[in-house]
């Protein structure tokens, strides 16, 4: 899995509860839901035609943020339900937010470019074969009206 890896960063965030194989939900469970959020995450990237799945060290936190705040979600949800409180919606407002920053991503992919080392633009080396400096030359077109005068 890309951004969270297990479900021990599910396990740190449930204080009184410790998943296992054999628990209701169950450590396979909660890496699966992890599994999922990476899926999520990745297929939005792409849409937004992004890197996928992400590099960039603060996408990579950010998402394993978002991940494990799914799984985790889904992991209070099933808590909640099995023991027989239909009222208690433990776990959805994180569900909401991941699913809130998956459809951010897809509406919104330069805020997530802007992070994308990947995407950033890239300048050529500014030194020759023999390691001497090369200096850019910038010129302007004359020719080209100015801007601020047609307005």
């Amino acid at each position: 899995m890309a951004y969270a890896t297990t479900a021990t960063d599910v396990q740190a965030r449930l204080p009184g509860f410790t998943l296992s194989t054999t628990t209701k939900p169950s450590s396979t469970q909660a890496t699966q839901w992890l599994v999922e959020a990476d899926a999520f995450i990745n297929v939005a990237l792409a849409a937004a035609g992004l890197t996928s799945p992400a590099t960039a060290a603060n996408l990579l936190e950010l998402f394993k943020s978002a991940a494990t705040d799914y799984a985790e979600g889904h992991v209070r949800m099933a808590l909640a339900a099995a023991g027989g409180d239909g009222g208690n919606d433990d776990g959805k407002d994180l569900i909401a937010g991941f699913k809130a920053l998956v459809a951010d991503i897809r509406a919104n992919p330069a805020a997530y470019s802007a992070v994308d080392e990947s995407s950033r633009v890239r300048f050529p080396s500014t030194t020759d074969d023999d390691g001497n400096t090369i200096e850019p030359i910038f010129q302007r077109d004359e020719s080209v009206d100015d801007i601020g005068s047609s307005f």
